[in-house]
């Protein structure tokens, strides 16, 4: 494994998490299961239009504000091309843990109107997951 660090110009945006870490040494990171996001990129031409497809990067595990310049390091496998000035460099959430819902076999809801005046119910929708099978 090894660890990139990409700066950029503009405020990385606030949504983008990275992955819990410990240093255990310079080349390598001991990490917990959580919530984290993938970075990608696709490289750019000089008209602005995208060339080839999208390079999922790897795991954010640091992002990085300072005064003039935001940095977000990444842990990749080493063997992927990497980013130059130019591309667009973008995150997206961890399907594998990223996940809502309800998990289970059975749930129960209960719905009060507690107002003296009378409501109307438009929808209800729900999302339930089977935990197992």
């Amino acid at each position: 494994m090894a660890v990139i660090q990409i700066t950029l110009p503009n405020p990385v945006n606030v949504s983008l998490q990275a992955k819990t870490a410990t240093v255990a040494s310079s080349s390598s990171y001991i990490t917990d299961k959580g919530s984290w996001d993938l970075v990608y990129f696709t490289k750019i031409d000089v008209t602005g239009k995208q060339v080839g497809g999208v390079v999922k990067l790897g795991e954010c595990i640091a992002v990085v504000t300072g005064a003039t310049t935001y940095t977000i390091d990444v842990q990749t496998t080493g063997t992927e091309i990497l980013p130059v000035s130019g591309d667009y460099v973008f995150f997206g959430k961890n399907t594998e843990v990223e996940t809502s819902g309800v998990s289970g076999y059975y749930s129960e809801i209960e719905m009060v109107n507690d107002s003296a005046k009378q409501s109307e119910l438009f929808a209800v929708s729900s999302q339930i997951t089977l935990s197992s099978k």
